[in-house]
């Protein structure tokens, strides 16, 4: 779990929103808006249009911040992040979904080596 420090809020998800750069996948898209601040933070989106039942869109959510947690010492810092998960995404299994996630997060610079 993402814990509260490391999300983004409300006020920051809005310039993201507005300012940030994107990037695209056929499954994901990703925002990226670098803020210079010591600590990432995340927002992962699956919108209704997605899937209709809140469990299903909870279970997309759960699987995309276990991943950005997973690699969370290899993003480099100072940068808000929102992923969007398209419909694509739903049929995935979690090993597709990762290798999907993880290989969109590289092609954008994101993905560093591992810092201590």
């Amino acid at each position: 779990m993402l814990p509260k420090k490391r999300r983004v809020d409300k006020n920051s998800f809005k310039k993201l929103f507005k300012n940030g750069k994107t990037i695209k996948s056929e499954v994901f898209t990703l925002k990226i808006r670098y803020t210079g601040n010591s600590l990432n933070k995340f927002s992962v989106v699956v919108p209704i249009s997605v899937e209709k039942m809140a469990t299903k869109r909870n279970k997309l959510k759960r699987r995309g911040r276990s991943i950005l947690v997973k690699n969370i010492d290899k993003i480099k810092n100072g940068i808000d992040v929102a992923v969007f998960i398209k419909k694509e995404a739903k049929d995935l299994k979690f090993a597709d979904f990762n290798r999907e996630l993880t290989t969109l997060l590289e092609k954008s610079g994101l993905l560093g080596k591992k810092q201590n």
